[in-house]
């Protein structure tokens, strides 16, 4: 590709992908909403810790393929380009196989010998969340094969059209008596429609003439990549819930707990989903060109994906209680407080970017550097848990995670800085955090949000005086203008009212 045509492909791809995902995210958030209504706090609590050892599953059958195809796949050239993708995914599919069995006869026996005082409870749905998850881990690799071929239109239709059947049959069971056998029961249902339509759509790289490629280094690859995928569990979500449900008798916290991070969750993913994975393809392919293009798009999107998530963090940081109003019942409104100290940490680490540094090392191939600063990272987290959690409940989950993922995203910026010319952006940080924080909190005061009216109101308020604001600072530097004018030249007009054109923040803003 030229220089016109990956930032081109790339929002095309990422405009599907995001369209896409957003839509499946609402459709999951909502599905999210209508189990914690419908089963209540305390059964709610029992269905997020069974979820979190499905998730759990898929991190420790992964072996890291889905990051590993996601990368060489692009990289791949030339007129068999189509027969490799097809062996080499194939010999994915076998190596994900293999290590699904094992692991679910390791499962086996644990329950069996070692574990079954502590998860006596839980046995009755052990093969019913092993299924299903090893359908979704099959259903991922086909997705990454076609993201990364930037087909995202039809991994977005296949998703969406998932999540719709999902919404609609939890619905109809809310209207009854609804458990947490029968949600996983239809959770299970739509993975296997969603596998169906996903075998259709990659057909053309499963089915077909092969050439044999050595597919060792990108399972190795995938391996290094594999202590990542199971730090990530422990540092997110999933984890802190799992440690909230063993080490505590009541689910109620891990409940709360998990309704905080779905709002948090909603805060960022909303704006920013559809990058997934594109972006990666995309810094492997700038990768083979040299560092300088790699570090100018790793700075742009730095500077997007902050501008994109910073400003939701700073309206839930003040405003919890108004989206828990709206979202959910008043049961769950003393989640308000772990919501707050959650989008606290994230403005925080967005100082240091994210995902933006790990997909940096990842394309220069620096995987076993990655997996060594997330080990410290979950080693942090797991250890704040364990001391915290028995005393503060879900308020010593919300601190453990925070400080892990904030010393992984410092720990990774160095890695980044010392590699390249790239730079904290603290001047850009700051002028998009004061102004949407002071923003939230005049919101707060003014329009207290004692209705849905009122809520709306709120959020109007805010979008306007954030918009406001960022015109009189201009977070913004040429090349964010430079990047979106070459997706669209229609970009170039709206942005440049919020760009500095100082030369400091122009030659800051290339680092």
């Amino acid at each position: 590709m030229d220089g016109m045509s990956v930032p081109q492909s790339t929002f095309k791809s990422a405009l599907w992908n995001h369209a896409g995902k957003i839509l499946e995210y609402i459709l999951m958030y909502l599905t999210s909403v209508l189990v914690a209504r419908g089963l209540g706090v305390q059964e709610n609590g029992v269905f997020v810790g069974l979820f979190s050892i499905v998730q759990l599953l898929l991190a420790l059958t992964s072996a890291g393929l889905e990051v590993s195809l996601n990368k060489h796949i692009p990289q791949l050239t030339g007129d068999s380009r189509g027969p490799t993708i097809r062996f080499i995914l194939r010999r994915a599919l076998g190596v994900r196989a293999l290590v699904t069995i094992v692991i679910a006869l390791v499962i086996y026996a644990t329950l069996q010998w070692l574990f079954q005082s502590f998860l006596s409870g839980f046995q009755e749905f052990v093969w019913l969340i092993v299924t299903y998850a090893g359908i979704r881990s099959i259903v991922s690799l086909l997705a990454i094969v076609l993201t990364a071929e930037l087909h995202t239109r039809s991994t977005s239709l296949i998703n969406v059209l998932t999540r719709v059947l999902e919404v609609v049959l939890i619905s109809v069971m809310a209207t009854d008596q609804m458990t947490t056998t029968n949600v996983f029961t239809v959770l299970l249902s739509t993975s296997v429609l969603q596998l169906g339509a996903y075998i259709i759509a990659a057909r053309a790289h499963l089915f077909g003439k092969v050439q044999r490629f050595p597919v060792f280094p990108i399972i190795m690859f995938g391996g290094i990549y594999w202590g990542n995928t199971a730090v990530e569990y422990f540092l997110g979500r999933q984890g802190d819930v799992l440690f909230l449900t063993m080490l505590l008798p009541d689910t109620t916290q891990a409940s709360l707990y998990d309704v905080a991070f779905a709002v948090s969750q909603l805060a960022s993913l909303s704006m920013t989903i559809g990058l997934g994975g594109i972006t990666l393809a995309t810094s492997a392919k700038l990768a083979l060109r040299g560092t300088e293009g790699l570090e100018r798009f790793y700075g742009f999107m730095i500077r997007m994906t902050s501008l994109l998530s910073i400003p939701l963090y700073a309206f839930i940081l003040f405003n919890a209680g108004s989206v828990l109003f709206v979202l959910y019942s008043s049961k769950y409104l003393v989640a308000a407080s772990l919501i707050q100290g959650i989008a606290a940490f994230r403005i925080a680490s967005r100082l240091f970017g994210g995902p933006e540094n790990a997909e940096f090392l990842l394309s220069r191939s620096h995987v076993s550097k990655l997996v060594g600063l997330g080990i410290v990272g979950a080693v942090v987290n797991v250890g704040l848990n364990l001391l915290l959690i028995p005393a503060l409940g879900a308020t010593g989950a919300v601190v453990a995670s925070g400080l892990g993922n904030l010393t992984v995203n410092i720990l990774a910026a160095l890695a980044v800085y010392r590699m390249s010319l790239a730079r904290m952006q603290a001047r850009f940080w700051l002028k998009l955090v004061l102004p949407t924080c002071l923003a939230s909190f005049l919101c707060n005061v003014l329009i207290p949000p004692q209705s849905f009216a009122l809520v709306g109101i709120q959020v109007m308020a805010y979008g306007l005086l954030v918009i406001l604001l960022l015109f009189v600072l201009k977070p913004l530097t040429p090349l964010d203008q430079e990047w979106l004018a070459r997706i669209d030249r229609r970009f170039l007009t709206p942005i440049n009212s919020f760009v500095c054109k100082s030369p400091e923040v122009a030659d800051a803003g290339r680092r």
